[in-house]
């Protein structure tokens, strides 16, 4: 996983475009000297925010979720995201589609997806949120579930 900060191009009459901040992920094809896109996110930054997030969470069967700044973002996709080559420039896997967003403020700290991609935990020093991206519910410690909210 590889995060990313670009800064704004610009041409002899001035800058123009927007600066982005972003998780890149790579893996290995076929050829192990080749890397392959397999998950790419990012979004607008300030000319002086920085994007370097605590940790990232990533799984084929399409699911994103990143620690920075004091919020856990994730995704979920409609449908796996294909590999791609070109390791210059791609879309945003959200605009591909999601079946649904999430975020949520707190002290995170560190992030696991279960084998499946189906259970991320977001841990904190005091102890671990728990994100059923099956069923759209979360839990704090071994509290009772309680409905996630998703965009």
């Amino acid at each position: 996983m590889l995060a990313f900060e670009s800064g704004q191009p610009w041409s002899e009459h001035g800058s123009y475009g927007d600066r982005y901040g972003g998780v890149q992920v790579l893996a290995a094809s076929a050829d192990p000297s080749h890397w392959q896109t397999v998950a790419i996110e990012y979004d607008y930054r300030a000319h002086d925010a920085t994007f370097i997030p605590d940790d990232v969470a990533w799984h084929p069967r399409g699911v994103l979720a990143s620690l920075h700044d004091g919020c856990l973002c994730g995704q979920v996709l409609k449908f796996p995201r294909p590999p791609i080559d070109d390791l210059i420039w791609n879309p945003r896997d959200s605009d591909r589609g999601c079946e649904f967003t999430f975020d949520r403020g707190g002290a995170w700290r560190r992030l696991e997806l279960d084998e499946h991609g189906h259970l991320l935990t977001a841990y904190d020093q005091d102890g671990r949120n728990r994100f059923d991206l099956v069923r759209r519910r979360t839990a704090r410690d071994d509290a009772d579930w309680a409905v996630l909210a998703v965009y």
